[in-house]
This record gives C-alpha cells, structure tokens and sequence, in this order.
C-alpha cells in the first residue's frame, strides 16, 4: 500500500525527477466475518397440478458446523502451534463482539482431529516403513490438566514421544502418559532397522532385537565430557577436540549440500579414523 507526499512548497514551476520510499511495517489483525449462503428457490407448477420446487446446493466444503473450516484451522494452528489456549481465544473472539461457549471449540477441534485420523496413521506408516530403514526418537515431559484425577494437582505427568525420518523430513508425534516401555511399544515394536536415540534406558530393550541396530546419539555423549572440563580439564579437551573434527565434517557436507550418499562416503574415510582414535584412547584411560 502507497501514501503519496508531496511537498507543500514547491513552486509551480518545479519538475517531479524522482521518488524517496520509507517503509514502515503495519500489521491488519485477523477479524471475523460471516459469508451468507443464499439460495435461491424456484418452484413450477406442472400440468397435472403437480408442484416441483428447486434450490441450489450448497458448496461441498460447507458442513452443518457453524465455524466455516478456514476459522476451525485457525483455532487448532493458535493451540497446537501457538500453545494458545481455547479459553484465550475465547476471551479474544469475545472482544471481538463474537461469543462462543468453551465446548462449542472444544467439539470444533476433537472433530477435525477425528476427520485427521486417515492422515496421521499414514503418517506414523510413512515414518515407520522408511526405505532409509533410520529413525530417530526421543522423548518429552510437560503437565497435561487432567481434571478426573483425585487427589493432588489436577493435572499429570505426560510424555511427548518424538519419531523423527530426516531422509524424508518427517516427525511423528505420539502422546503417552508415561514413558516406560509400554509406551514405546506401539511404535517400535513395528519398527526395523537403525534406531537412533539417547542413552535412555528403554530404548535399550528394543536394541536386543536382531531387526534393529541401536546408534547412540554422540551429542548426548559429547556432554558429559564437557561437564568434565571442571574435573578432568585435560582429558575432555582432548576428547572434545575431536568432536570438533567430527562437527567440522558435518559442516562441510551441510555446506557442500551433499546428498547421503555422498555423506557417507566423507564419513568412512574421514569420520571413522577418528572415532576409531578416540573409542581406542578411552579404553587406555
């Protein structure tokens, strides 16, 4: 958008030679808006007395819901994405001069997630039956509200599984109450192939299996040899000198924008000689 300025005393004669431009960022808040879906009716009358009457469709997209699916998307972005939640955006719509009852949102958003289901379990299919046959997983704590609980805080404990394919750039998200075994099972219990997690002790359990190679994360590792540094300053500088030889590959293959052949090609013949030094220096300390 263009504010045109000109200036107040130039004279008459004076010739426009150019333009100087100044931006300033502005910003439109999101509004809401009703689209009206009138349909017209016609009727006629046969020869036998007969009367036919006719209307027009409604649109394919326009369902019984009162919130059209651009304000529905809207809703689950700002809680999911934004961690906004309905009661906020309550109080928001309602500044707006538009009132909505909390399980009037809390039915909008359960049903688009049911009509998700189809996309998320070939989702979690994708991840799973990678041609990479490498997954990464890790997992996360938070407080859910959990207002059945009895006593104590009403809320508990959950856990955020993370699944991660980087040759195809998928995450797959899969909430548990816990994190014990049992919680990973509906996941890697179908899973075969590189597993590629953190020290964390149950992944050592699916690590057994002849079906999956079990790579522990090296940057999880890293860091205990730089809490070291205030116990032992020499020993974890010289084993944190060669992870920077190992992070100056990566660099060079992110840079150099090489596929993952080509990575693993840098890495046997330049990433293996040096893990190779440091796993024979550990054994001698």
């Amino acid at each position: 958008e263009y504010v045109d300025i000109y200036p107040k005393d130039a004279p008459e004669d004076a010739e426009l030679f150019d333009t100087e431009e100044t931006e300033q960022l502005e910003y439109d808040p999101g509004r809401l808006f009703a689209t009206c879906y009138r349909r017209y009716k016609y009727k006629r009358t046969l020869p036998d007395g007969k009367v036919e009457f006719f209307i027009g469709d409604l649109p394919v997209e326009k369902d019984k819901c009162l919130a059209a699916p651009s304000l529905r998307a809207h809703c689950i972005v700002e809680k999911y994405m934004y961690h906004m939640p309905l009661y906020t955006q309550m109080q928001n719509f309602a500044q707006e001069g538009v009132v909505i009852a909390a399980n009037t949102m809390s039915d909008w958003v359960n049903n688009d997630a049911r009509s998700l289901t189809a996309l998320y379990d070939a989702h979690r299919t994708c991840i799973l039956n990678t041609a990479s046959q490498y997954m990464m997983a890790d997992e996360t704590g938070f407080r859910v509200l959990d207002p059945q609980k009895i006593k104590g805080k009403k809320s508990h404990r959950g856990q955020m599984w993370a699944y991660a394919n980087p040759a195809d750039g998928l995450v797959f998200f899969d909430y548990q109450q816990g994190r014990s075994r049992k919680h990973a099972r509906p996941m890697l219990d179908k899973f075969k192939g590189i597993l590629h997690t953190d020290g964390f002790g149950v992944y050592d359990h699916f690590a057994k299996r002849n079906d999956i190679i079990h790579a522990n994360c090296n940057a999880h590792a890293r860091r205990k040899f730089e809490q070291a540094l205030f116990t032992s300053p020499e020993k974890a500088q010289h084993v944190l000198e060669q992870y920077r030889k190992l992070y100056a590959i990566e660099k060079h293959c992110k840079d150099q924008s090489l596929n993952f052949d080509e990575r693993l090609q840098i890495r046997k013949e330049k990433s293996v000689p040096v893990f190779n030094e440091l796993a024979s220096w550990c054994k001698d300390q």
